[in-house]
């Protein structure tokens, strides 16, 4: 068998090789090239089979791209075709046509992972030849993530006459956050905030189709006050990095400006604390909500 080095082109063939339904493939080590498996010469050892790759090797890559879903809504659906053993690969396929985003994600989790098996099925052949191995590549969120944020726009937006586009988008945040019974406690602090002093500002971003994905509403009070006072991805876009997009654009733009900032962090976007804490904020109050346990929402 003939040594070979594996470049990015030898690891685009051989993907190819392994997803083609349509023939068996091996590889000719002297060519470095694909051929079919019935017409390669008998007792050549410069021929060897691709990595293993059929339907129990993908279902198992569908299971580890759901698994790493932070978007309950599309996490759900995808679990539940999953779940059924019935025509799942095109079912599967046609779910994701509905998130073009997440679908954007899926094709870049999928290349990762088969090129990651491509390197795994060399360093078995380095072994044979006495080499040590190739480290493997392994997923990196944030390179996915940039890639996906990539697709949005960031539009800051001001002025009275945006309230009857903004107000139920804010609204609706609200009712997310706090759901069911705790829709009282979400509608007074929301009450207490619009009252705060301040013109009502909106950072929002959208999708490539101009749909609102997130938004920030905050208040400038003067010229050296920020105050923010929701910032809300919507269930549909969540688990895409967007949270820290959004706030990266709002710091941003309040460091632009100048002056003091207030954030407040309500219902799920605590999760930016640490981000919040690496900017050089300091934490100044705490809420805590109490609700009898024959109240609370399931």
């Amino acid at each position: 068998m003939a040594r070979f080095e594996l470049t990015p082109e030898i690891i685009d063939l051989i993907v190819y090789g392994m997803e083609n339904q349509e023939r068996a493939l091996c590889f000719d080590t002297e060519s470095c090239t694909l051929c079919p498996v019935e017409g390669k010469e008998d007792g050549e050892d410069r021929y060897v089979d691709l990595p293993s790759w059929g339907p129990v090797q993908g279902y198992r890559l569908m299971e580890s791209f759901v698994a790493s879903l932070r978007n309950r809504v599309v996490k759900e659906r995808l679990r539940r075709i999953l779940s059924s053993r019935e025509k799942v690969f095109r079912r599967f396929k046609d779910a994701l046509k509905e998130f073009p985003l997440v679908e954007k994600r899926w094709f870049a989790f999928k290349d990762r992972w088969m090129r990651r098996e491509v390197v795994q099925w060399y360093n078995a052949l380095r072994q044979s030849w006495g080499l040590s191995s190739l480290p493997l590549e392994m997923e990196d969120d944030l390179e996915i993530e940039g890639l996906l944020e990539g697709e949005f726009s960031f539009f800051d937006l001001k002025g009275d006459g945006l309230s009857p586009t903004v107000t139920p988008l804010v609204d609706g945040a609200w009712a997310e956050l706090f759901p069911g019974k705790r829709g009282v406690i979400g509608a007074r602090m929301k009450e207490g905030m619009s009252a705060l002093e301040g013109e009502d500002r909106y950072l929002v971003c959208l999708t490539p189709s101009d749909e609102i994905a997130g938004l920030c509403w905050y208040k400038v009070a003067g010229d050296s006050l920020h105050h923010l006072l929701l910032l809300h991805v919507f269930p549909e876009f969540q688990g895409l990095g967007l949270e820290k997009a959004l706030w990266r654009r709002w710091w941003e733009g309040v460091e632009r400006r100048g002056g003091t900032a207030l954030v407040e962090l309500p219902g799920k976007a605590k999760e930016l604390e640490d981000e919040v804490k690496m900017a050089g904020f300091q934490v100044m109050s705490t809420t805590y909500l109490f609700i009898p346990e024959e109240d609370r929402s399931p």
